[in-house]
């Protein structure tokens, strides 16, 4: 694991981290972006996304699971195992983990946006997609996901472990994978969830998943770096 040294060195791996991942970025991306535009120029797509929209009403937290476990694994798991300059060691117990751990953090995030649904209403508009952007990663993100997420992608990142150079994990490792996730979550998530808040909410499954799958790979190779 490679020591960074302050802000510059953390923003250097936030760029690296980009560039190794830019071409499973642009296809994800273009994935979302292909889904939106078929979901307003082709009647038959909205009742096919309607049927994730539908399960997840039905199922619940267990859609919720497994919609994450596919998304935030599986997907990002196909470029890991395929890409080699970003496959890290041990590839295929990093995207279980991966998979398993994005199910979990699914649920969270499913009651959550429940709550939000409640405080806010359900109503696809700029107004309200604001608001909940600002709860979401002002609030959400920085006092629950990311602490999370930072012992997370440090443990997977450093071979599943706590331990390094013959110590434990230190405050400033905590520190360097929490500023890392934020700052990395900020800048790929603030911009395309007001757009995904503002969309009906079967358009919402589907274009969240494509980030997720996104976020995946960049938060996987900044903990290896960081």
């Amino acid at each position: 694991m490679e020591r960074s040294g302050g802000i510059g060195g953390l923003m250097k791996i936030e760029i690296a981290s980009v560039q190794a991942n830019l071409l499973p970025m642009v296809i994800l991306w273009g994935l979302a972006g292909a889904a939106v535009a078929a979901y307003y120029l082709m009647p038959g797509v909205a009742g096919v996304l309607k049927v994730f929209a539908d399960w997840q009403v039905e199922y619940g937290k267990v859609a919720s699971f497994a919609n994450r476990f596919v998304c935030g694994g599986v997907v990002p798991g196909v470029f890991i195992l395929t890409m080699p300059s970003i496959r890290p060691k041990r590839a295929v117990a990093t995207v279980l983990a991966q998979a398993v751990w994005c199910g979990l953090m699914g649920i969270a995030v499913d009651v959550f946006f429940t709550f939000q649904g409640v405080w806010f209403g359900t109503e696809p508009s700029l107004g309200v997609a604001v608001v909940k952007t600002l709860v979401d990663q002002f609030g959400f993100c920085v006092l629950f996901v990311t602490p999370l997420n930072a012992l997370f992608y440090a443990w997977l990142g450093n071979g599943f472990s706590f331990r390094r150079d013959g110590g434990g994990m230190t405050r400033d490792w905590f520190v360097r994978s929490y500023v890392g996730n934020i700052v990395m979550s900020w800048a790929i998530t603030i911009p395309t969830l007001v757009c995904v808040y503002s969309f009906p909410m079967e358009l919402q499954i589907t274009v969240s998943g494509f980030i997720g799958a996104t976020q995946a790979l960049l938060f996987i190779f900044i903990g290896r770096k960081a």
